[in-house]
């Protein structure tokens, strides 16, 4: 029995896709009012439809091949380090996100 991980929350959604479900910040303005909500749906169904075609992929070629999923919750930056795999943690680098 193999495995098949689903990591969610990526880069489906956050990072350049978000240009086109989140308005340009107003100063004054609630974070709620930044989002459009239909576009946002939108690049949830077919992040989601994606998902559930693999699963039944999955399903079909390899029933026996568990699935396990993970998301990325919420992400304190108070220098612990990220799942105990790292020892400096990503956020204090210099690392650019071109």
């Amino acid at each position: 029995m193999g495995c098949f991980l689903f990591s969610g929350g990526g880069n489906d959604i956050i990072g350049n896709p978000m240009a086109i479900w989140i308005r340009p910040y107003v100063p004054g303005t609630s974070a709620a009012s930044l989002i459009l909500q239909t576009r946002l749906d939108a690049a949830l169904a077919i992040v989601r439809a994606g998902n559930v075609d693999l699963i039944e992929l999955r399903s079909t070629l390899s029933p026996n091949t568990e699935l396990d999923f993970h998301g990325y919750d919420f992400a304190i930056p108070d220098g612990r380090g990220v799942c105990g795999f790292f020892s400096v943690p990503v956020w204090s680098t210099d690392v650019a996100d071109d």
